[in-house]
């Protein structure tokens, strides 16, 4: 016959991985540290062929200063670089969960070019109203990859007010690819006694153009607004009500076009009893509307859905 009985014998597998590093302060304000990784990937310990990419070797370096240092500020910076290996490979996964999405990056790792990183942090903190964070990052994988990233993020508390909010810009490009990714959030909120009323906003551009310049299909945006009222996380009796407006945009030829418009209208309480009994409702009411059935095929939607909880 045309076929044979046989079982498929998985290699055995061998992954090793050695850290070693070292801290230092220089004076109060001033400290410097490296590590360095050593990492054993033997993808079949049968055999010593193509043994010579098991080892790879990952170096960080990190320089930390305080401008300023006080019981109720500080204010300091730091630099920092990595140097990864092509044939490095983490016994676990060390970055950010997100990682090749925030960076519009194929893979976790380089394919054939080792991986260089700078980057930096402006950090400012007062112990009674808030922190802010400026952060920038330089990914370079040699032809494979190149990108440039900067962070904003801040959460401040002004009496009864409370204002946080993060940014994030990306331009990276490849061989084949030049990115441009923008993300934004916001959140203001006033505080009257028990009760709290405030407004969020959201955003994300994505966008993807080849060597030509032609925008692909994979770019996106949409933009989120929310108004919401209810009462504080400490109250014992619980409501919420929330609006909330969404606007999605698909690639049309060479343009980001409407593609459909979301109406969220929400209504949540809780209630809590004696012995930890606790009761919860949410309603919801969500009206989908379709812009361009070219860019979004499914029904539109109109529908209200309700959750009871005991």
């Amino acid at each position: 016959g045309n076929y044979i009985p046989y079982t498929k014998i998985v290699a055995p597998q061998k992954k090793q991985m050695a850290t070693f590093g070292a801290k230092s302060k220089f004076g109060e304000k001033t400290s410097a540290s490296v590590e360095v990784a050593l990492s054993n990937n033997d993808r079949n310990t049968f055999s010593k062929l193509d043994s010579g990419d098991n080892f790879g070797v990952a170096v960080k370096t990190t320089a930390e200063q305080y401008i300023v240092k006080t019981e109720k500020n500080s204010l300091s910076f730091d630099v920092n670089y990595e140097f990864l290996n092509h044939n490095f490979e983490a016994v676990e996964y060390f970055r950010e969960t997100e990682f090749t999405r925030d960076w519009n990056i194929g893979s976790y790792y380089a394919n054939s070019h080792c991986e260089n990183v700078a980057g930096g942090h402006i950090r400012y903190a007062n112990r009674k109203h808030g922190n802010s964070l400026y952060t920038t990052s330089y990914i370079n994988r040699g032809v494979e990859y190149s990108g440039w990233k900067n962070d904003f993020s801040s959460d401040y508390r002004l009496g009864t007010w409370r204002i946080s909010g993060n940014a994030s810009l990306l331009a990276s490009a490849d061989s084949l690819n030049k990115t441009q990714f923008l993300r934004h959030k916001l959140d203001i909120s006033k505080t009257f006694g028990k009760i709290i009323i405030g407004a969020r906003e959201e955003g994300e551009r994505n966008v993807w153009h080849n060597t030509e310049g032609n925008l692909l299909a994979n770019s996106y945006s949409y933009s989120q607004y929310e108004g919401f009222a209810g009462t504080s996380d400490s109250a014992r009796q619980k409501f919420t009500l929330s609006y909330k407006f969404r606007n999605d945009r698909k690639q049309s030829l060479d343009i980001l076009k409407d593609a459909t418009r979301a109406h969220d209208f929400s209504l949540s309480s809780e209630v809590g009893g004696k012995n930890n009994h606790r009761l919860k409702a949410t309603i919801n009411y969500r009206l989908l509307q379709v812009r361009d059935t070219l860019l979004y095929t499914a029904e539109p939607e109109d529908n209200l859905t309700g959750k009871l909880e005991y």
